[in-house]
């Protein structure tokens, strides 16, 4: 038996170091930039990392966006090659990704409305 000592700390969240080496080893960060394109060329967050990190926080038990900034961030920031973005860039990112309602009006003149989802974003949540 060999016995190692790390220097690193454990926290409450070690089991999301885990969940994010599968995102990026499934190669789902590059399926994200690939097909919703890239969002910054130089400065700024990929859509990759916006929807990662919007994972990790509901994965991690956060209830709200700003979960990010206030309870999770400390952690997430540990996370090897993790770029943790604001819970304000993480909202612009998901309202870049939104489209319009569409309305539909039936033969009796009843107005209906369907809403888009973006379905890359489920598709995240049920990989996970």
């Amino acid at each position: 038996m060999k016995i190692q000592n790390y220097k690193t700390s454990v926290n409450p969240f070690s089991g999301i170091f885990l969940a994010n080496y599968h995102f990026n080893r499934s190669g789902l960060s590059e399926l994200i930039d690939k097909e919703l394109g890239i969002r910054t060329k130089y400065v700024g967050y990929q859509y990759s990392e916006i929807i990662r990190n919007l994972a990790n926080v509901y994965i991690s038990g956060g209830d709200v966006i700003e979960d990010v900034n206030t309870h999770f961030g400390e952690y997430l920031k540990s996370i090897p090659g993790n770029n943790v973005p604001s819970a304000d860039t993480i909202l612009r990112g998901i309202k870049e990704l939104s489209i319009e309602n569409t309305v539909y009006t039936s033969d009796k003149g009843i107005l209906r409305q369907k809403q888009q989802v973006i379905n890359y974003i489920y598709l995240c949540y049920f990989l996970f």
